[in-house]
């Protein structure tokens, strides 16, 4: 059965009141012609008030005077579109009080002409979010930016005073002899592991400094070339752990920073061969795969594997699994931190008693983020 005129009506009415959205819609002189509940509360505006204005009321008074060629040139081409795509937009209450809107436009042809049904949201809490994260983000930055000035200023200058005590630490154990004083030989040997892990520690600490703030020169890397030769370093390591070392062919070129990206596979090596050789025939594989917007190598091992609550933690400074094993639990966090600024990213899959696989990521062609 046909609807009467006013049956259509009120159905057209029943389904915009439904709509969580302010509605309007304005003829092709600007004028309002219907409004729904949602754009009254949203303006200001008592029912059935804004029915017969110009929809100019609406837009905050420096913007009125172009406003209406905006609307003239939407009447000329009407196409569903989002309005002032790229600008932020403002809305204007009766009370004078502007908000952040988002609208969209739509062209309703009609028995009596054209309509233009504009859609508009209030984001003012959601631009309060996002001035919120903004600036949490930009305190987290400068908080970061001030941690890294101080771990490299504190680790520059210890290496003086270190090296002072060690070069006095040599010059007693030149003076005693482990037959005169066994003891006190025994207690500079000590002295002397205790140094290298303090100079190795504020090696890697100056390094994850500058890891964060030094900018990235980007060139084309040939991968396969720079594991062959980071390979070639580390095989009188490979040969002493009984470890085979497995790269694959067709390695990619990417365009990186070569410095940074050797650390990252030097580090994903060496930290292979520290705690990944525990099987029978420990084996390293060197490996790579393609996506539509990025690469992404791994260096596998067949060692014992980590277990899943660790697979975040070994990315953070001074993580490590074991402490029997050397190492400062700096070289991972390296790794991480110099796939983000390539803007790729870097994490583990590993189950226990399956071996682990280190992977990172980076994007194809041009870098992510420049550093800082």
């Amino acid at each position: 059965m046909a609807l009467s005129p006013q049956e259509k009506e009120e159905r057209l009415r029943a389904v915009l009141e439904a709509v969580p959205n302010g509605i309007l819609g304005t003829d092709t002189e600007g004028l309002i012609t219907l409004c729904n509940a949602e754009a009254e509360r949203m303006f200001g505006y008592a029912p059935g008030e804004l029915v017969g204005q110009s929809v100019e009321v609406l837009v905050p008074p420096r913007f009125q005077g172009t406003h209406p060629v905006l609307h003239a040139q939407f009447v000329e081409h009407p196409v569903k579109r989002q309005m002032g795509a790229g600008r932020d937009l403002t809305g204007v209450r009766k009370d004078g009080s502007e908000f952040p809107v988002e609208i969209g436009l739509n062209p309703l042809h009609t028995a009596h002409g054209l309509i233009v049904v504009a859609s508009v949201v209030d984001i003012t809490e959601r631009k309060l979010i996002e001035a919120r994260l903004h600036e949490a983000y930009e305190v987290g930055r400068r908080r970061t930016r001030e941690m890294e000035r101080l771990i490299y200023t504190v680790s520059h200058d210890l290496r003086s005073p270190l090296e002072a005590a060690m070069g006095f630490a040599e010059l007693l154990r030149e003076e005693v002899g482990p037959a005169e004083l066994p003891e006190a030989a025994e207690a500079l040997d000590g002295l002397g592991r205790a140094h290298e892990q303090l100079r190795l520690l504020i090696q890697d600490l100056l390094e994850l400094s500058r890891a964060g703030g030094m900018a990235l020169k980007p060139e084309r890397v040939e991968l396969s070339s720079l594991l062959e030769e980071i390979v070639r370093t580390l095989a009188p390591v490979a040969a002493a752990r009984g470890t085979r070392i497995e790269v694959a062919e067709g390695f990619p070129a990417v365009l990186a920073d070569p410095a940074r990206l050797r650390q990252v596979f030097q580090n994903l090596l060496a930290n292979a061969l520290k705690y990944g050789t525990g099987a029978r025939e420990p084996r390293i594989r060197v490996f790579w795969r393609e996506t539509t917007e990025e690469f992404r190598f791994c260096v596998a091992d067949n060692g014992e594997g980590i277990p899943p609550e660790a697979h975040r933690r070994i990315f953070e400074v001074f993580q490590r699994l074991s402490s029997s094993q050397e190492g400062t639990g700096i070289g991972l966090a390296i790794v991480a931190r110099i796939a983000a600024l390539h803007g790729g990213q870097a994490w583990v899959e590993s189950t226990p008693g399956a071996g682990a696989e280190f992977w990172v990521s980076l994007p194809k062609g041009a870098l992510g983020v420049r550093g800082s």
